[in-house]
């Protein structure tokens, strides 16, 4: 374990799906003075290792628990009630039905120094969540609920009345935003300086070219809607779509009288 490096600051393990284990993160209970964790897609990270992390570890200010598929309600809830300093928070990518919209709600409203929150694929994660971002992070300058498939208006209405610090949001896929809201809600922050609304299929591009009028100071991303040829499925099929190469044939040469069968006219 990692208990004997008492002074350690930052430990970052992405991808260390091998060498990261639960007693591993359990062991940095020691670590008094850890602020920055990164154990992004450790598939090893339990709730009872952040349990225990959680007895010892209380300076954390940066944390990235993206796909960790066994983080539950138990484990985030314990991290957050042991580091209410904690300002970057990322679980993105996070599907697991035993991460509620109940239990992530619930440990936000305890992080109320939060600068910077990543819930990207989340998608179950559309209601209380948001809600309760509004109600206790007022800090809150960067933001992704990027495939937040099912969060409506009224929960984006409510974040940005009580987010008014937020200068990035990422609502790529959030598909069920409308375009008269967006044109509502949008202009109404007043620090926003990035947005992203790839793939929400309701903001047309009149809607678009709107929008960028009424918030000049922003910048908004939208990847280009480019024409295509309907009969090439080679973008979307791949391989097997892709038309066979057809041989040309070759000429045949003809001989001084004019045949191309090589043999003398008669």
């Amino acid at each position: 374990g990692l208990s004997t490096c008492i002074h350690i600051r930052e430990l970052r393990l992405p991808r260390c799906d091998k060498a990261v284990t639960a007693e591993l993160v359990a062991s940095l209970r020691g670590c008094r003075k850890l602020e920055v964790l990164d154990l992004s897609f450790c598939t090893a990270v339990t709730d009872q290792a952040l349990q225990e992390l959680s007895a010892g570890c209380r300076a954390l200010t940066w944390v990235s628990l993206a796909g960790c598929k066994q983080l539950s309600d138990a484990g985030l809830m314990a991290l957050a009630g042991s580091n209410p300093g904690i300002k970057h928070l990322n679980l993105a990518l996070n599907r697991q039905m035993s991460l509620t919209d109940d239990g992530v709600a619930n440990a936000v409203r305890v992080l109320r120094r939060l600068r910077s929150f990543d819930a990207t694929g989340c998608t179950h994660l559309h209601t209380k969540m948001p809600r309760s971002l509004a109600k206790n992070c007022e800090w809150v300058e960067e933001l992704s609920l990027a495939s937040c498939t099912d969060m409506c208006d009224d929960e984006l209405r409510a974040l940005l009345a009580g987010c008014q610090r937020l200068e990035s949001l990422d609502l790529t896929g959030c598909q069920s935003l409308t375009e008269a809201n967006l044109l509502e809600v949008i202009p109404a922050s007043p620090k926003l300086r990035r947005l992203v609304v790839n793939l929400v299929p309701d903001l047309s591009e009149s809607g678009l070219a709107t929008l960028r009028r009424l918030v000049p100071e922003c910048v908004i991303e939208r990847h280009a809607r480019q024409k295509e040829d309907p009969t090439n499925l080679f973008l979307y099929l791949g391989d097997i779509a892709r038309p066979p190469r057809i041989k040309a044939k070759k000429k045949k040469k003809k001989n001084k009288e004019g045949s191309s069968t090589g043999k003398p006219k008669r």
